[in-house]
């Protein structure tokens, strides 16, 4: 031991009077500390694994599956909330009176949206939403084994997702129903029959602004089966034949 304490002795001798410490950074400079460094919560041996790792441009295992986590969650809150955006959207405009009268929004905004519930929609994507919640609070499970305390997350509740999604929402569900009812077809003019009317009374469809689209199959339903303009109760034999010139 002595030769070897000698011979380091020796190299360091005469590295020093080369001037190769001369260079050093740092030299002359109080020595900078990290504030993790003086932390009760960080194990020594662990702040100083974590700065050979932040050194050498490397990441522990937890930090990686980090990304993996924080990814996972947005999904899930994004489905879900892309599923309440559209059943909140159906059942606003279901309370509407249907076209063509006027729709308006007038006693809808972003504060009543918010407070809208639907049990009805939670026990039928209940299912799913137990399902997709336990495979996230698995990774949060996976993660929180391998990060310090620091870093650990919490787990998450379903009652408290579904809280979070009927706020965060409310405007999202305003908007989409604003996009729907401009993209209705403009109120029928003063004075134009309805479809149903014209149906029954002539065969010209040309003549009005619109007609349902079960009018038309119900019409292409009747001559494909050679009923022609005439309802399937009458037959051409029953008609009243028309009297030659």
């Amino acid at each position: 031991m002595k030769g070897w304490a000698s011979l380091v002795e020796e190299k360091i001798e005469k590295a020093r009077s080369s001037g190769v410490f001369n260079n050093v950074e740092g030299r002359g400079k109080p020595i900078q500390r990290h504030p993790d460094e003086s932390n009760p919560f960080i194990a020594r041996e662990e702040f100083l694994m974590n700065r050979i790792l932040k050194r050498n441009e490397a990441a522990p295992p937890w930090v990686e599956t980090q990304g993996d986590l924080e990814q996972a969650i947005r999904t899930f809150r994004a489905i879900i909330s892309s599923s309440w955006v559209r059943r909140a959207t159906r059942t606003i405009l279901s309370d509407l009176p249907p076209p063509p009268y006027p729709r308006t929004l007038n006693n809808v905004t972003v504060e009543s949206i918010s407070k809208l519930r639907d049990k009805e929609w939670e026990e039928k994507e209940a299912s799913y939403h137990e399902a997709a919640l336990k495979e996230v609070n698995d990774q949060i499970r996976r993660h929180n084994g391998m990060a310090p305390f620091s870093a650990r997350r919490p787990y998450l509740m379903l009652k408290y997702e579904l809280e979070r999604c009927y706020e965060k929402n409310a405007e999202d569900v305003l908007k989409n129903l604003e996009e729907t009812l401009s993209r209705e077809p403009l109120n029928r003019k003063p004075g134009a029959k309805r479809s149903g009317d014209a149906a029954s009374a002539s065969g010209n469809l040309g003549e009005f602004t619109t007609f349902s689209l079960w009018d038309a199959l119900r019409r292409a339903a009747l001559r494909l089966f050679g009923y022609g303009s005439s309802p399937p109760g009458r037959s051409a034999s029953n008609q009243t034949p028309s009297t030659s010139p």
